[in-house]
């Protein structure tokens, strides 16, 4: 019988295999076209205001301990099978450190950089002012650069024929979440997606399927009922987990001065089992409320997860339809359906797939016209 998200098999994590150790690489996935950037100058609905303070269209809320909890302990179960799958058998190898470490509560998430906390702490206020927001946008030039590219995207298309050239324009643009999907992007490119000691190719392709199933899970969000940019952040987020294994690794590398000794299927076997709770902890650690970090912790939607958030739902077909594309198959929807226990739009799902993958194909025609040009 066909598996879910293909017909010809299930649809999996992109999950790398080591061949030896953490330094190996396996090929690289399919690179996706990127969407064609449309310049607007325009404000839209329940963004910053141009002048004085904007309103903010999501409450901050503290994380729920109880949600924290039980991501922990879902971490502490995984660390615990690990241990008792891949215990030392006479042979060296550095499972033990590594688990440690990364079970140890406080100490496995690394903060972003000091002017992205900024940005995020000041977004979620219920009120801030334009002139603030921009300033500390300003300090930080790859920061900007980001927030420029993302108001000029084709997302934002349709109300201007003028590109965006000022943080302050920008700023109203995207409004409140765009700002925090935005910053989010930049912190893991600049910090988690380049982990070194050898996981490099492993990590780009983890974070190149992130950014591929960001625009998916936002152009779906309207058939499941969820917030666009809501979808992109957790669709960007989805397998932070993985990232932050990475970088666990790199840490414990410098930290013994030595190559990591892994026995062989580790790698791929932690990354299975820990990059959910990793990724919901990070979540939290960030700042987003605990229905995103229950997401980002369940988005496979195995066991307890919330069956009914529209977002949890988006997020998981949006990532199976990724790894499906990269594998050049037929999405099979009645299979990722049944697998999600999925209550969207499925004839509206399918329709603005092959609409997507058509403005796909022209945006790769446009690309090699540009690029013969060039030449």
């Amino acid at each position: 019988s066909p598996s879910p998200g293909s017909k010809s098999g299930p649809a999996v994590d992109p999950m790398p295999v080591e061949a030896s150790g953490a330094g190996a690489s396996p090929d690289p996935a399919v690179a996706s076209a990127s969407a064609a950037a449309d310049p607007s100058a325009a404000a839209v609905t329940g963004t910053a205001a141009a002048t004085g303070t904007a309103a903010v269209p999501q409450a901050a809320t503290p994380p729920d301990p109880d949600v924290s909890a039980a991501i922990w302990h879902e971490l502490r179960v995984g660390i615990g099978e690990l241990r008792q799958r891949f215990r030392a058998d006479g042979a060296a190898h550095d499972v033990d450190a590594l688990l440690d470490g990364i079970g140890h509560q406080g100490a496995v998430i690394r903060q972003p950089p000091v002017a992205a906390q900024a940005v995020l702490s000041l977004s979620r206020r219920r009120t801030y002012g334009l002139d603030e927001m921009t300033a500390l946008f300003e300090r930080d030039p790859a920061m900007s650069q980001a927030l420029l590219r993302h108001s000029n995207s084709a997302w934002y298309a349709g109300i201007s024929d003028q590109p965006i050239l000022s943080i302050k324009a920008a700023i109203q643009r995207v409004g409140t979440k765009g700002v925090h999907s935005t910053v989010m992007h930049h912190i893991l490119s600049a910090e988690l997606s380049r982990p070194g000691a050898g996981l490099d190719e492993m990590a780009r392709m983890v974070w190149e399927h992130m950014v591929r199933t960001a625009p998916l899970a936002r152009g779906m969000a309207r058939f499941f009922r969820a917030d666009a940019e809501d979808a992109f952040t957790l669709g960007l987020l989805h397998d932070v987990g993985k990232l932050v294994f990475f970088d666990r690794v790199a840490s414990e590398r410098k930290r013994l001065r030595r190559d990591i000794v892994f026995p062989e299927g580790f790698v791929t076997a932690a990354l299975s089992v820990l990059h959910e709770p990793l990724g919901g902890l990070a979540a939290l650690e960030w700042g987003l409320d605990a229905r995103s970090a229950q997401v980002i912790a369940t988005h496979h939607r195995w066991g307890d997860h919330p069956a009914d958030e529209p977002l949890s739902q988006v997020v998981f077909l949006a990532e199976a339809v990724d790894i499906v594309r990269q594998r050049q198959e037929d999405v099979d929807l009645d299979g990722l359906w049944l697998a999600g226990d999925l209550d969207g739009s499925m004839d509206a799902v399918s329709l603005w797939l092959k609409e997507d993958i058509q403005a796909l194909e022209e945006e790769e025609r446009a690309h090699k016209r540009r690029v013969a040009l060039a030449g």
